[in-house]
């Protein structure tokens, strides 16, 4: 493979010199951050400032760059941590202003993430007064957030190993044992990665990485190689979340990134440091295409200059590693996280199937283009009325999902109450009375070049329903007598036969079984609101109600004649 820490110094010094250094000359360290902070935020961030000293500290220390040693970094960096420390409580801790006060966990994201360079310091200074300054004053920061990270808490899961990393590098560089009891406390808790390599919050998109980079970082700062497997587990697993475009699935995440767009080049470092520490030629290969889009995006990834720069001897192993591509069918299923990911290589195309934590329970994805699916009746509202199956299980042709909802009525008390007040009264004390069931079995058919559902819902009679299919805006609709020039919040009901949706690069997506029973889609009470953002067409049902609906797709599909069946 490449040698990637040489081109990273290349990509650093272009942007160093765009972004930063004569940002830095002209502004003063009290200012600096107000001239890169968001100018629709006008407030500050700590997290900003530590980056800030971080670049500085690279700028100085990266060697084979136009600023390597420049003198001016180094009493900037100094300027920047002198006027870091005045945002720091007497705790130890700092803010996260947008949310969290006192909060530990910014300490660990700022220590592991930014102030991590005090690793850089330590092994490439030339120990004159003023680098023994800047560490001393790094060792100093890291040792007051340590403190608040020892004794203040923390919130969500993966923060007990972003702590955990960072306070691998505080006991590194001030030896307190009580930084090393912390970390083995939340050890003793378990790690929780599973055989497959899921954490338990799912986040393909923002935390999976936080946690693997953590577990890195201590497999570095402790020496010990066994944290290295759980980012390893973490890598394979992310190669069956990969979409085709570049992007990661999102859609089962229990964190803030659900349904959003992310790229897997976030977990370039965590790839490109394994491929070297592991000889791992798959790891290699994703490294590989990584780079060579941040060669074409003129960015960098200042996670992989501190790792290695943290491990330099693993830097020249980039010759012994042959990239290897990982096989292009990564098709899995994963019962315990209500996940099925279905790859069709030759369609270029990927299908989710999903127990679901949101409205859409399918997903198909070919190139960038993007079809999803929700169900839902007009049952009693929230939270009954949208389809999210309680299981997901293995078929013959497929996979299986259903959904079981009841809901009924509150019956009279038996007793005179204490007050007349509704809202003291205690309702515990009523029965449910007149329960009613809405049962949806939806049979998902993986065929060759898409999907068939099977629906089958019903129980209580009377019940309408809808299929919604959700589509990108900006295509050509057609069915056997209608042409629609689709834009966003759009929104068709098919009645019957069959439609083609195609793009303007001829990419199309045929659905067959159009079915009508209503109009009532858009505000069906207790279901998710249409997205204004897509064209949706629906079809409609009302129970008891069977019907198979087929989604296929074609890569020229614009002759509407003969994927109609017209005449």
């Amino acid at each position: 493979m490449r040698n990637h820490f040489k081109e990273q110094i290349k990509l650093f010094e272009r942007n160093f010199a765009a972004n930063y250094y004569e940002n830095f000359k002209k502004t003063p360290a009290d200012r600096c951050a107000c001239l890169f902070s968001n100018p629709l935020l006008d407030y500050g961030e700590t997290s900003l400032d530590s980056s800030l000293i971080a670049q500085a500290v690279r700028g100085y220390y990266v060697p084979d760059t136009r600023y390597y040693r420049d003198p001016f970094l180094l009493d900037y960096a100094i300027a920047l941590l002198d006027e870091y420390v005045k945002k720091i409580h007497d705790d130890g801790s700092t803010d996260l202003r947008q949310t969290n006060f006192h909060d530990p966990a910014q300490c660990g994201f700022i220590v592991r993430d930014h102030l991590c360079v005090i690793e850089t310091v330590y092994r490439c200074s030339k120990h004159t007064e003023k680098e023994e300054i800047l560490y001393m004053k790094l060792k100093d920061v890291i040792r007051r957030h340590g403190d608040a990270m020892v004794n203040l808490g923390f919130h969500t899961p993966n923060h007990r190993w972003v702590i955990s990393a960072a306070l691998s590098i505080v006991y590194k560089h001030t030896g307190d044992v009580r930084y090393l009891d912390t970390i083995n406390r939340f050890l003793m808790e378990g790690i929780d990665c599973d055989e497959n390599g899921e954490y338990t919050e799912r986040s393909t998109g923002i935390y999976n990485y936080i946690c693997d980079k953590a577990f890195l970082v201590m497999g570095i700062y402790m020496n010990d190689p066994q944290y290295f497997e759980y980012a390893r587990r973490n890598l394979n697993l992310m190669f069956s979340y990969f979409e085709p475009d570049g992007t990661v699935c999102t859609l089962n995440s229990a964190r803030q990134d659900r349904n959003t767009l992310r790229r897997y080049s976030l977990y370039y470092p965590i790839y490109l440091y394994l491929a070297l520490e592991q000889n791992n030629s798959e790891f290699a290969y994703i490294a590989e295409n990584i780079l060579d889009e941040m060669e074409t995006s003129d960015s960098f990834s200042p996670d992989a200059i501190d790792l290695l720069m943290a491990r330099p001897e693993i830097i020249e192993r980039y010759s012994a590693v042959e990239p290897k591509a990982p096989a292009a069918d990564k098709s899995i299923f994963l019962p315990k996280s209500g996940i099925a990911r279905i790859y069709k290589p030759e369609k270029n195309m990927t299908i989710t199937v999903m127990k679901q934590r949101q409205p859409t329970f399918l997903q198909i994805q070919c190139g960038s283009h993007v079809l999803q699916l929700r169900f839902g009746g007009a049952f009693f509202g929230d939270p009954h009325s949208q389809f999210r199956a309680n299981s997901i299980e293995k078929t013959e042709k497929g996979y299986r999902l259903i959904d079981d909802e009841y809901a009924g009525y509150r019956s009279q008390l038996d007793e005179k109450p204490e007050t007349s007040d509704w809202h003291r009264m205690d309702h515990s004390k009523r029965r449910m009375v007149n329960i009613q069931e809405f049962r949806t079995v939806i049979d998902v058919e993986i065929l060759d070049d898409g999907i068939a559902l099977d629906i089958d819902s019903g129980a209580c009679d009377g019940i309408l329903t809808k299929l919604e299919i959700t589509m990108d805006p900006g295509g050509r609709y057609d069915t056997e007598d209608t042409m629609l020039f689709a834009g966003g919040g759009d929104y068709a009901i098919l009645k019957k036969g069959r439609a083609l949706y195609t793009f303007p690069d001829k990419f199309s997506f045929s659905i067959s079984g159009g079915a009508y029973a209503h109009s009532y889609t858009k505000g069906m009470r207790g279901t998710s609101t249409p997205d204004s953002g897509s064209f949706t067409v629906a079809v409609t049902g009302e129970t008891p109600h069977k019907n198979r609906v087929e989604i296929r797709v074609a890569e020229n599909g614009y002759n509407t004649e003969r994927m109609l069946g017209l005449r």
